[in-house]
This record gives C-alpha cells, structure tokens and sequence, in this order.
C-alpha cells in the first residue's frame, strides 16, 4: 500500500545511507528514521509515528503517539486562529523561552522533526513541472492531495526514499527554513540553496524544515502551535527574503509569528535571498547603501495580512501582548516588536552582505 499517491525519488533498496542512521527521540527513547528495509510507503518507516487511521492500512502498527486527527471527506482547514491558543505566552514580556516558555520539547511529535533533503525539493519541483513562476501554495495543494490516503505529512511518506543522486530524501531537520507561500517556490529553492553555498553545507547532512512538507497538512490546525518549539529544537531560522528590499515574508503574519520564535538566544536567524535578488542586493549596497535602511524602516507588522482576518487579529494579538510586557500596552507591544525585528534583520543582512561581496 502507498503511503501517498505519489512517491517521489528511489526506493531504500539503494545501498545504505552513507552516514548510517540517524536517532530521533520520542519519549526519551530513540528510533530509526529511515533505518529500515522497504520502501517510505512501505514497514520500513520509523515504528515511532503514529500509524494511518483505521482503515488505511493493510496491517495493525504499533501506536506510541496519537493519529492524525481524521477529517471528514473532502475536508481542508482554511483558519488556523483556533490554534493560537496553544501558543499563547504564560506572561507579559520578553523572557527566557520566549512566546514557549514553560513548554517542552518533548511536546514534538516525531514527525514534525523531519526535513527533506535539497536535491528532493529540487527533484519535487521538476518531477511536477513546476516552473519559475509556480507559487509555493500550489505546491501545499499539491502536497494536501497526495497525503490525503493517510493524512500524513510528506516527509513522513519519504522517510526510506532516496533521491536520484543516492542522497536521502529525508532525515531529522537541521535548518528551518521561513518562506511566504505567495512567491516563487523554484525562487524559494533557489535562496536556499544560496544559503547552502554560502556556509558550506552538507548535502547529505542538512535537512531543510519546510512547513510544506514537514507538517500533516490535514492537521495544521493541531501542529501550527508547535512552531516555536520546532524553532528551538533546531536552532537555525533562515528566511527568504524575496524580493530583497520589499520581501513578501515580512508582509505576512503567518511568516511574523515564525519570525518573532526566533528572536531568542538559543535561535539563529539567517537571511537569504534568490541568485537574481543577490545580485540586487550587492549593486544597492555600492550605489545606495541606503536602500537598506528604508526597506527596514518600512517595516510594519500592523500592516502585515493574512488570508482570514481571524488568523491576522490573533496572531497580531498573542505578539502584541507578549512584547507589550515592556511597555504595558499592545500597540507599543507591536511598535516594540518592529524594532526588534529590524534590528534582527539589519544584524543578519550586515553578516550576509560581508559574506555574499
């Protein structure tokens, strides 16, 4: 039986990986991502996730965690503002743990820890035709149908695929990777694997959380508020910025209330941007190093949208009032938060321009 639809990349019938297994933890105890026989649609898959909801499989699996929460036919989740409540902050003001103080980690079901590898979403893209032009909510259309057999997210579904090069398609998420889902998803890719060049990165080793593909997309409703937690746990934030100097990212709450996670100690924040934007970025810096400062300056995350007005008022709200702490009042809370951000983006984009010159 297929775990999706659609199964991307080679069979695990390939040699084994060649950095052996990799441990993931649930309840404390380790498994096998991808350490098994068969294929991703097949037994080999990690005996730690939740098994297809009845019905769906051939054969009773072991259940260490809940299922996917069972939709009715045809069903999509179209507002996720009743998941705000699982993220909203114990007090006022910034502090250690952020917006998930008093959280664990152990809160993370297995599968929300897994990434997929670059040369798979640049295998995804091809293999689907998708184009320069085709945005990234195409792709999560795409993704909400091929999982649809068993709710599952697509990484899940590829945890023993390989991609046509003989690198694993998925592995435990090293880099979280923010993104607007109204641009490009080739331009998307594109910045990240600037990204990988830009700090070296190991092919075969990194493994690049994307909301896509790393959460049940018949379950978002349920996992969104575990965003912050996911953050922490892999402590690297990059976030596509595109175009450069009015990126469609810092316009979106969905993409803020990522962003606002990763203004903490434990998390790394780095930009990037796609070849053609780097190429803008670099010819602003020497005509018009001012260019920088306005598109921070125009930063505003009272003006950011979402696509329902309840998403946009509660996430504005839980920022508001978490940042408001400082000043006792939500609007200053936001004003706060601006200046925050800009900071954290001017610091970023300083260390990138050194880098990419």
């Amino acid at each position: 039986m297929q775990c999706c639809q659609f199964s991307s990349g080679t069979s695990t019938s390939a040699p084994a990986r060649p950095h052996g297994p990799q441990p993931c933890l649930v309840g404390g105890q380790p498994c096998l991502v991808g350490g098994g026989s068969g294929s991703a649609s097949g037994g080999g898959a990690c005996a730690s996730f939740p098994p297809p909801p009845a019905g769906l499989q051939p054969q009773p699996q072991p259940q260490l965690m809940q299922p996917p929460q069972q939709l009715a036919a045809g069903a999509v989740p179209t507002s996720m503002s009743t998941s705000m409540s699982a993220v909203a902050p114990p007090q006022r003001g910034p502090g250690p743990g952020g917006l998930d103080a008093g959280r664990s980690a152990a809160e993370i079901p297995a599968h929300m820890l897994l990434g997929v590898s670059l040369p798979y979403m640049r295998e995804f893209a091809r293999r689907h035709g998708y184009d320069a032009d085709t945005p990234s909510h195409l792709v999560r259309e795409l993704v909400l149908e091929l999982t649809a057999p068993t709710l599952r997210s697509m990484a899940e579904c590829l945890v023993e695929d390989r991609t046509k090069g003989g690198l694993p398609a998925v592995g435990i998420a090293t880099l979280f990777v923010s993104h607007a889902h109204a641009c490009s998803y080739h331009r998307m890719v594109d910045a990240v694997e600037a990204h990988f060049e830009l700090h070296e990165l190991d092919l075969a080793r990194t493994f690049v959380w994307l909301d896509i593909f790393s959460v049940r997309q018949h379950s978002v409703d349920t996992e969104i508020g575990l965003i912050g937690l996911v953050e922490q746990r892999i402590g690297r934030v990059v976030m596509v910025l595109d175009p450069w100097d009015k990126p469609v990212c810092l316009t979106r709450v969905w993409c803020l209330f990522e962003l606002v996670h990763s203004l903490q100690p434990s998390v790394e924040l780095d930009l990037t941007v796609p070849a053609a934007e780097r190429a803008r970025f670099v010819n602003a810096l020497h005509q018009d190093p001012g260019a920088m400062q306005a598109m921070l300056t125009n930063f505003d995350a009272r003006n950011a949208s979402a696509s329902g007005d309840a998403d946009r008022e509660a996430i504005l709200m839980v920022i508001a009032h978490y940042f408001g702490g400082i000043l006792e009042d939500d609007d200053d809370g936001l004003e706060y938060f601006n200046q925050e951000t800009r900071m954290a983006i001017r610091d970023a984009l300083a260390g990138m321009s050194w880098s990419i010159m």
